[in-house]
């Protein structure tokens, strides 16, 4: 499951991600945060 967001930058990437208990992934100026299914709210 991965949530593309409009990050410009993997710092701003690594934040959104850890507030949803998501993994970042930064690549070619994109951001991807991979999130649990388990932790579904």
């Amino acid at each position: 499951n991965a949530d593309i967001l409009s990050a410009n930058d993997a710092q701003t990437c690594q934040e959104l991600c850890n507030s949803c208990q998501g993994t970042a992934s930064f690549s070619d100026g994109r951001c991807e945060c991979y999130v649990s299914d388990d932790n579904a709210q």
